[in-house]
Parts: C-alpha cells; sequence; structure tokens
C-alpha cells in the first residue's frame, strides 16, 4: 500500500523509511518510485510539504483506499493520541509541533493529566509538575528559577505563564512572578525573604521590598547565601553606614544588628566581626551563641565563631579547695581552669591569678599523686592499658589502634574528638587523666604504654618496652611510629589484634611554637590523625573486625611567662635528657627544662621545697629521685616554645577517649524523689539518680522545681544509682499531690546531655499545727 502524508504546514517531520516531496525537483523521482511501487504491489510512504506537489498528485486520490491512502498531518490528532483528549484552546496546532510531544514520556493509559503540569514537568522540572501547588512549593520554584541561566524558551513561556495563572488560585505571591521574567522576579522575591528585617526604605530603594514575603527555602540556603554573595560590597556598605548612623551602646547595636542579619551573608558576618574588633569587651558566651545560632546555615560561620570563642573572656576560675574530691578537682582543671589558661596565652593577658591557679593544683597534684599508684580505679594513665585489655576480652574479634599522641594538650584532644565524629568515629568514652610524674617522655609514655609503674628504664626504648609489655600479655601486637605505617599493616591482613602508633610529631612542633598551639597547623595534624582512623576503621570493618580506637599521651605541655624563674642546677643534681623520638634505635634526647635527677634527695637543703618538688623514688614509684620546679620556674634557661616535666594542670591533664563506628547508644536517665511531702512544713527527701548506661555520667547538675540547682554531682558510675537528700520548702496547698519538675544536665562520653521530666509527689495533712503528731508516721 502506498501511503500520502500530507503537511503542508510542516507538521511533523517525514517517518524515517519515506520519501520526501519537498521541492518541485523532487517530482518525477518520486512519481516513478510511486509507479514502481503500484506495479510491483509495493509499500512506500511519501511525505508531501509542497503546496504544488500535492496539487499534482491530486489524481493518486481516484485510487481505492487500500492502495493508495490520504493522510493529513494534523497535531491535534497526535495530540489526542497522547493525552486521550482534544487539545485545549492554549495548544494550536503550531505549538503542539514546536513542543515535540514524541520526545516526552505519556502518561499511563486511561489517566487524565494536566497537560500544562505534564509537559513542563519534563520540559523544565519536577516542581513544574505539580497542578495544585503544596506549601513549600513557591519557595522551591524561586529558588529553581533563580539558578537558570537561560529564560523559559519561547515555545514553553504562554504554558509557564498558565501554570502560574493556575497556582495564583491558590497563593496570590505567585501572581508577581511572570514567566517571561521569571529569573528576575525570583530573585527580588528571595532577596526579600532573606533580608526582610532590613530597613523597608533600604528595600525599596533596592527594589526588593515590593515582592511578597515568602519564607526562605528550607534546605536551599545554599541558593540565598550565593545572592547574597553576589551583593556582597552592597550588604558591606549597609552595615557600615547602619553601624555608624546608630547612637545606641556597642551592645545594643550589636544585638539589634544580629536580630536584624538574615545569617546567609558572609559581608553581614564580616562586618560584625570587625565592630566586635573594635569593642571586644562586648564578646561574651551568649553572645557567642547568638552569633552561632543566627549564622548557623553558613558554611563559613563555623570557623568564624571558632576564633570568636578564643576571645571570648571565660569566668575567672576560683582558687581550689584543697577538700575536694579528686573528680572535682579534674572538673575544675578541665572546665574552668583551661579555658582560663587559654585565654590568658592568647590574650597576652597577665598570669597571676592564673599562676596561682595552678600552683595550687600542682601542690595537691604533688602530695595526692603516690596515693594514686595503689587505688583502683586511678586518674593516671597507667590505666588505659587496662582498658585496652578489657576492650580485647570483652569482643574475640576486637582490633584495638591505640593510638599515642606525644603532648597531645587537653584542648588539643577536644579537637581531634570532634573531628573523628565528624568523620564516623563515636566517642564511646571520654576522661581526664594524670600524666605519670615527671611529665616527661622517658617517664609518661613508659607508664602509659605499659601500665606499669616506671620503676625501672629497660628496654632501652619506649617501643621495645611496649612490643615487651604486650607479648608478655598475649596480645598479637605491631608498634609502629606512623599512621600510613598502621594502615598498611592493617591492610595486609596481619593476625593483629592490637595496634600501637607512637605518634611523635605534635610534640615537636609544640616545641618550637611561641604562641597558643591550636593553630592551623596543629589542626591540620589533628585532622589527619582523624582521617588515618578513619582509613583504619574501614579496613578493619572489610576484614570482618571490631574496630576500637583507644587515644591518650604522655603529658600535656605549657608556654612559661616571658618572666619566668630561671633557677640554677641544684649541685646534687643531674640533667635529664629525655627521649625526643621513637623511630630510630639510637634515641634522640634532649635537655628537660623542667626536671632533673637527684642523687640523694636527704643531701638536699632544708628549703628545697620552696622551689621544687621532690619525687622520691620509692614514694612515687620510679627509677630514679626527680626533682621538678615549682610553678613556672625554668632550669637554667627558659625555653621559647612550649615544654613539660612540671605539675601544672596543662602539663598533666591529658584526654582520653575511646572510639568505635558506632554512637553510644544512650539510655533515659531515672530520677525520683522517694517520700511525701508535708503541708506547710520543711520536709526531707531523697533524689535518686539511675544511669542505665554503660558510660559514666560526669558533673551531674540538677534542677528541682521548688529547691533550685542541687550541688553537682561529679560523676555517677555505668550502670549505678546515686542517692542524695534534699531538703524541700514549705508547701501550701489544699491538693494531696504536688508536680514537680525536674532538669538534669550532665556529659556522656564527652557530650551534652539533658533531660526533663516530672513527678507526683504526694502531700500528707494530717496535722499542721504540731509536728510530732506527724512523726509517730515516719
Amino acid at each position: 500500500m502506498i501511503t500520502i502524508l500530507e503537511d503542508p504546514h510542516h507538521y511533523q517531520s517525514p517517518p524515517p523509511d519515506a520519501l520526501t516531496a519537498a521541492h518541485i525537483a523532487d517530482y518525477v523521482p518520486v512519481r516513478m518510485a510511486i509507479q514502481r511501487a503500484l506495479n510491483d504491489h509495493t509499500a512506500l510512504t511519501v511525505h508531501v510539504t509542497h503546496p504544488t506537489l500535492l496539487h499534482w498528485f491530486k489524481d493518486l486520490r481516484t485510487y481505492p483506499t487500500d492502495v493508495v491512502a490520504w493522510k493529513m498531518a494534523d497535531p491535534a490528532e497526535e495530540f489526542v493520541a497522547f493525552f486521550g483528549f482534544a487539545p485545549p484552546s492554549l495548544f494550536t496546532r503550531e505549538r503542539i509541533v514546536q513542543l515535540d510531544l514524541a520526545s516526552l514520556t505519556p502518561p499511563q493509559p486511561g489517566i487524565a493529566v494536566d497537560p500544562v503540569a505534564w509537559i513542563l514537568g519534563q520540559k523544565l522540572d519536577d516542581l513544574w509538575g505539580y497542578p495544585h501547588a503544596y506549601p513549600d512549593h513557591l519557595a522551591q520554584l524561586a529558588a529553581w528559577a533563580a539558578q537558570q541561566p537561560a529564560p523559559i524558551s519561547n515555545p514553553l513561556l504562554p504554558l509557564a505563564q498558565a501554570q502560574l495563572d493556575q497556582w495564583v488560585a491558590q497563593n496570590a505571591a505567585y501572581g508577581y512572578l511572570q514567566a517571561a521574567t521569571l529569573r528576575n522576579d525570583s530573585i527580588r522575591m528571595l532577596l526579600h525573604a532573606t533580608l526582610y528585617r532590613y530597613d523597608t526604605q533600604w528595600l525599596q530603594q533596592q527594589g526588593w521590598y515590593d515582592a511578597p514575603l515568602i519564607d526562605a527555602p528550607r534546605n536551599q540556603y545554599e541558593v540565598c547565601i550565593a545572592l547574597l554573595g553576589e551583593r556582597a560590597s552592597l550588604i558591606a556598605s549597609y552595615w557600615s553606614r547602619a553601624f555608624a548612623a546608630s547612637e545606641q551602646s556597642p551592645e545594643l547595636r550589636i544585638a539589634a544588628a544580629i536580630d536584624q542579619m538574615s545569617g546567609l551573608s558572609q559581608a553581614e558576618l564580616t562586618s560584625l566581626t570587625s565592630i566586635l574588633d573594635r569593642h571586644p569587651d562586648v564578646l561574651d558566651t551568649d553572645l557567642l551563641q547568638r552569633i552561632a545560632v543566627r549564622f548557623d546555615q553558613l558554611p563559613t560561620a563555623s570557623k568564624v565563631v571558632q576564633e570568636l570563642a578564643t576571645r571570648v573572656v571565660p569566668a575567672t576560675p576560683p582558687l581550689p579547695d584543697p577538700a575536694w574530691s579528686v573528680e572535682r578537682w579534674l572538673r575544675w582543671a578541665t572546665q574552668e581552669y583551661m579555658p582560663y589558661f587559654a585565654w590568658t596565652i592568647r590574650s597576652g593577658q597577665t598570669r597571676e591569678h592564673q599562676r596561682a591557679c595552678a600552683i595550687a593544683f600542682a601542690d595537691w597534684l604533688a602530695e595526692s599523686y603516690p596515693a594514686w599508684l595503689n587505688t583502683e580505679p586511678s586518674p593516671i594513665v597507667i590505666n588505659q592499658y587496662q582498658q585496652m585489655r578489657q576492650v580485647l576480652d570483652r569482643d574475640a574479634h576486637a582490633l584495638v589502634v591505640w593510638l599515642v599522641v606525644d603532648g597531645l594538650t587537653w584542648w588539643q584532644g577536644e579537637h581531634l574528638g570532634a573531628a573523628c565524629e565528624q568523620r564516623g568515629v563515636y566517642p564511646q568514652a571520654q576522661a581526664a587523666g594524670v600524666a605519670a610524674l615527671p611529665s616527661i617522655t622517658s617517664v609518661s609514655k613508659r607508664v602509659l604504654v605499659t601500665g606499669l609503674p616506671a620503676t625501672e628504664t629497660l628496654p632501652p626504648t619506649i617501643a621495645q618496652a611496649a612490643r615487651e609489655q604486650l607479648g608478655k600479655s598475649g596480645i598479637p601486637h605491631h608498634v609502629c611510629s606512623t599512621m600510613q605505617e598502621g594502615i598498611s599493616v592493617l591492610q595486609s591482613g596481619a593476625p593483629l589484634r592490637c595496634l600501637v602508633v607512637l605518634f611523635n610529631l605534635l610534640d615537636h612542633v609544640a616545641h618550637d611554637t611561641p604562641t597558643f598551639t591550636d593553630n592551623a597547623g596543629i589542626r591540620g595534624y589533628l585532622n589527619d590523625l582523624a582521617d588515618g582512623l578513619v582509613r583504619m576503621m574501614q579496613t578493619c570493618i572489610q576484614q570482618g573486625q571490631a574496630f576500637h580506637a583507644l587515644i591518650g599521651s604522655d603529658h600535656g605541655s605549657t608556654l612559661l611567662p616571658a618572666d619566668a624563674t630561671c633557677l640554677p642546677l641544684p649541685a646534687e643534681a643531674q640533667e635529664v635528657f629525655d627521649i625526643w623520638e621513637d623511630e630510630t634505635t639510637v634515641q634522640a634526647e634532649k635537655h628537660s627544662p623542667r626536671a632533673v635527677v637527684v642523687t640523694d634527695p636527704h643531701q638536699l637543703p632544708p628549703d628545697v621545697t620552696t622551689h621544687w618538688y621532690v619525687l622520691e623514688r620509692t614514694r612515687y614509684q620510679l627509677a630514679q629521685h626527680y626533682l621538678v620546679p615549682r610553678g613556672y620556674a625554668a632550669i637554667k634557661r627558659r625555653p621559647t616554645g612550649w615544654t613539660h616535666g612540671g605539675l601544672t594542670p596543662e602539663e598533666v591533664i591529658v584526654p582520653l577517649l575511646h572510639l568505635a563506628p558506632e554512637r553510644l547508644p544512650l539510655e533515659q536517665i531515672t530520677v525520683q524523689l522517694v517520700g511525701a511531702l508535708r503541708a506547710n512544713q520543711q520536709t526531707a527527701l531523697t533524689l535518686e539518680v539511675v544511669n542505665p548506661n554503660p558510660a559514666p555520667l560526669n558533673a551531674v547538675s540538677i534542677q528541682v522545681d521548688g529547691v533550685g540547682s542541687l550541688p553537682t554531682i561529679e560523676r555517677i558510675a555505668a550502670m549505678s544509682t546515686h542517692r542524695m537528700e534534699i531538703t524541700f520548702p514549705p508547701i501550701s496547698t489544699r491538693e494531696t499531690e504536688l508536680v514537680v519538675r525536674w532538669v538534669v544536665r550532665c556529659h556522656v562520653a564527652g557530650t551534652p546531655h539533658e533531660q526533663q521530666g516530672q513527678q507526683r509527689i504526694p502531700v500528707r495533712r494530717l496535722q499542721v499545727e504540731d509536728e510530732s503528731i506527724d512523726d509517730f508516721f515516719d
């Protein structure tokens, strides 16, 4: 059969196997092909678009339809075949051809769809495929349009406008958007949404105020951030004039600015930090928190907030009380003293109070330390070896990576723990440990990696000491000094249960650093360690091993004051040449400015304790007698960088972390008030706090309605109950029960935790005038 496709308006493209008759010159060859098909009874399709040729072929209309069939090319028929109904007036034949329906996915047979939404959803974006808009649709559509580099093509413009007009019935704000100017309209709408708190007159001058006010697109803040970034100079100029024109105090001016800012502009944050540079006394913890919350969606803000945090003047720590518990001393050192110490170093403050606090701590430590050597549990880092063994004993498939970072300070440990958590290695336990005394590498690291007092100096290197002790414990192991070697050993599939990495570079850098040791370079080393642990974790998981990481340190470090006293070497003493590296058999050594060896402490002058701590060999379980300067004195000369060996908090308090691939499951803490209240009388109740978790609760603070804040509980052990007596003030009520609300705040594995609850407590009203009557029922 011969099929003639009559298409004078060029509505459709010719089929692949068709002859085309588009020019006068095509007449003769096409006519000859038709004649052959008639003679041979073969099939042929001819696509005719030239009007004259259609007239010359009109004789073919006289043939029977089963021999020569004529078909009119009609886009409307194509529309009907595609959608199942006649095209609405918006779809002219010319427009249907331009839309190229053949390139689209048709709807399911028998299912009626909105043709405008169906076409736009495939031609533009899924956002256009909704005949009815949902709540966040307008903001998402504006964000999409603002990112389009080119306007909507002409064939789609009428459809897009029709769709916008249809959405107006649900939300009049769609009426502001015109298909022909959609990108610019959307940008104005988004800028108004993000900067709506700005001065109205200024917004009008920019041409943004007339745009409808919508909610900024959730989860698409990067679009608004990019738009504001393109207008950074304009925003910076706005805030420069606003700060200059304000007559408010700096505190009120900055508070008002934070309330007004979008939090999505780097120019805003830069303007804010500039005024804080001029008024540093305004910055405190509350203001820093407000800045962090306001700019929490700006990717660059975290680093700025971290830098601002270093400027915040911390609370001045109280001088410690010798009667405190060990837990209270350690909490004071890490949460009160350390931030204050860091601030004094960073900002170059005078150190009188900081020195007084450090000396008080050192005096307490020198007196308390010997008893800890024979106490369980002990805060000394000697216990991390036992922790490693406990992890292996609990799980026969466990592998422990023990990262021993020489000179890891408390603040560096906080950064390393956070970096690991960001990478999916989560804290299971986090505690403050006390370095073995004296806090020099040759003593403190040996104690850490062997779990034994340093009563002897053999084997000669610490790496050899670790290997020997692990061998005695029957633990398959490998000891190395770089993360890369450790990764290679794990990837080799060696039958290990404990990999010890003695990382010494951080201490080496600190010795040459004259400023506070949390700069970008040191953070880079810490981040590299976190990346290395992630690679080790992935290797262990691929090999079917349960991964655990322990992070410990032999000591912290301190920066001696510029006016530090330089003590002469006592006649009875010898210098300590501390081990510097563990990489080679031949040990590199360095003179310690914070410790010396003495042959016989009994030969020292009577006033030696004025300037020195005497660490006697037997009492402190050491191989030799040591003298350590009291306070911040140096031996012979002051080092320019950070050093260690003394007893100050920053030298001896080190982070001890246990990490694993899973977050520590945290069950709800139970708080129970036991007893009954007496109307109009003061009542004693028992408060029970149950910790059902496998990790201890640290620094537990509890607030109870009617009682207020209770004394901080330093520590509630894992899987245990803590009880304390509280006094409830007299209450006046006619009810038989009183609802008492409570709030618990604590730290679990280094992570803050807060929990709220309430309890109904019975109220007894037997007799209010004579308390002795109630006493019969106790």
